[in-house]
């Protein structure tokens, strides 16, 4: 699995750089493009957007593994106003769990849909300390049992530091069956080029189950590579700081 989605995204990078020398002839443009895949950015009015990808993930405990592979990975946008939106996503995943190099089951299955809501607050000048806040509701329905009903609702804030550089971070609310989730996000977002922005990110995820708690440390690293032509390149990798867990990604954006 590691190898498909390793090709798979260095194709992907090389299929972005090939587009770079034309773009950049073109000079009246913005000096930085804007970054149109943020599930916490609004759309433009009337705006469609589609993100597909593929996505590996691993987790390890003790001697047992968990390997998910997912493959393709859709997410559909669409703008109703400037500062509403509506979006949906689902994944064929490919399953595998093992037990000291001992595969104990195999599975494939389409595992959710998540339909979500966008509201951003419309404001022309920074208010206290933040230029952008959002309001993000998701709903998760699942399709078999390895996933749970859940609503979360994420409350996201933004302050433009310079030209180049941005802070995001929030709190979000996970409702499950079982357990409740408290979810903590800070997120550096910066330019290194016109056409391609990094960003480093630290997610706490504080998990309330029925007779305990625990709390889960990510973080993770992302590069979007844009375009002039409505269309982008992402490529993200987390982390567990306190768990054994990696997840590596890839996705194609075009918006229309």
């Amino acid at each position: 699995m590691a190898k498909k989605i390793s090709i798979g995204l260095i194709l992907i990078i090389l299929f972005a750089f090939a587009t770079f020398g034309q773009e950049n002839e073109v000079s009246d443009e913005p000096e930085f493009l804007i970054d149109r895949s943020d599930l916490s950015q609004a759309l433009n009015a009337k705006s469609f957007q589609l993100q597909a990808g593929i996505s590996f993930s691993q987790t390890e405990l003790n001697d047992s593994s968990a390997k998910q592979f997912s493959i393709p990975l859709f997410i559909v946008r669409y703008g109703l106003s400037d500062n509403f939106g509506i979006h949906a996503k689902s994944e064929f995943d490919f399953n595998e769990t093992s037990i000291n190099g001992d595969v104990l089951s195999s599975n494939d299955q389409v595992g959710y849909l998540l339909i979500g809501l966008l509201y951003q607050v419309s404001q022309e000048k920074r208010i206290i300390f933040f230029d952008q806040l959002s309001f993000n509701f998701n709903n998760i329905i699942p399709f078999n049992s390895a996933y749970n009903f859940s609503a979360e609702l994420d409350m996201i804030l933004l302050t433009n530091l310079s030209n180049r550089f941005s802070l995001e971070y929030g709190i979000g609310y996970v409702y499950q069956k079982n357990d409740d989730d408290l979810n903590i996000l800070f997120e550096l977002e910066g330019y290194i080029s016109r056409n391609i922005c990094c960003t480093i990110a630290y997610n706490s995820n504080r998990v309330f189950e029925v007779d305990a708690q625990s709390i889960q440390h990510l973080i993770s690293l992302e590069m979007d590579i844009m375009t002039l032509s409505n269309y982008q390149i992402d490529i993200s990798y987390t982390h567990g700081i306190n768990d054994d867990y990696s997840y590596i990604g890839g996705v194609f954006v075009y918006t229309f």
